[in-house]
């Protein structure tokens, strides 16, 4: 019996509902009876298979990356991805959605490799995933935010949705038609409500959204030049926020 029919009785039991106990001991026959397939070539279908799962599993989350790329274009990008030193240490060491986390090393792997309006599209489609699987939080509200503004400014810390990230492709990947690059774009991914959202992010808000997002207290991002030029600049964009609900409860130093 060679591995191949090993496999496919094995399987058989698997999905029977209530195997026989003839059944079962034929199994744990084949099992116990190592004489039947030579370990090599059960590590290589193990590899085998692992391999083709997070292949399987890319090709999922980055779908839209696979159509700018081509099939077997993207396809023999996955492969050389899989085979580098520290994608593999990925696999090998899965954490948080197991296979999945390895995607979360493609787009630079693809942006060094391949286009680079690929690799905004394999951004984006990455952080719209990280923002399905990031927990779920509330947004803050304007009695909150009028509560911390009481507060000493260095001892606030104003803080992002958790399904936040900030991007900042060249092309408008996130748009229908994105053949040419655009410059200063700046878009904001996030979870709200259970749906997706994809917000372009003005100019004028980006500074005090990235400072928030790199965790910098209300001082410090008071301090920013583009504040301390437009002092109205810090409110307005607080509002934008609050509007927008893209804060959510904030964290206080020393706690």
């Amino acid at each position: 019996m060679n591995l191949a029919e090993l496999q496919q009785r094995v399987s058989r039991f698997v999905y029977t509902r209530q195997p026989t106990d003839e059944q079962t001991a034929a199994v744990m026959e084949l099992v116990d009876d190592t004489r039947r397939a030579a370990p090599e070539d059960g590590f290589r279908v193990y590899r085998r298979n692992l391999l083709v799962g997070v292949a399987l599993e890319l090709r999922s989350t980055f779908s839209r990356t696979r159509q700018v790329l081509g099939t077997q274009r993207f396809d023999d990008c996955v492969r050389a991805f899989l085979y580098a030193s520290d994608s593999t240490a990925r696999v090998a060491q899965p954490r948080g959605r197991g296979l999945g986390e390895v995607g979360g090393d493609f787009p630079a792997f693809v942006r060094a490799e391949c286009a680079e309006v690929a690799a905004d599209m394999a951004d984006l489609e990455w952080a719209q995933e990280e923002a399905f699987f990031a927990p779920g939080d509330e947004a803050i509200s304007e009695s909150t935010i009028r509560t911390l503004l009481e507060l000493p400014a260095e001892d606030i810390h104003l803080c992002l949705r958790t399904s936040f990230a900030l991007l900042t492709p060249r092309y408008p990947v996130h748009r229908e038609h994105f053949e040419d690059p655009e410059p200063d774009l700046r878009l904001a991914i996030w979870r709200d409500d259970g749906r997706y959202r994809c917000d372009e992010v003005e100019p004028q808000l980006w500074p005090v959204t990235r400072a928030i997002d790199a965790g910098q207290p209300l001082g410090a991002i008071a301090a920013l030049p583009e504040v301390e030029a437009d002092p109205e600049l810090l409110r307005e964009c607080l509002s934008v926020l609050l509007i927008r609900g893209w804060l959510r409860e904030p964290l206080r130093s020393g706690t």
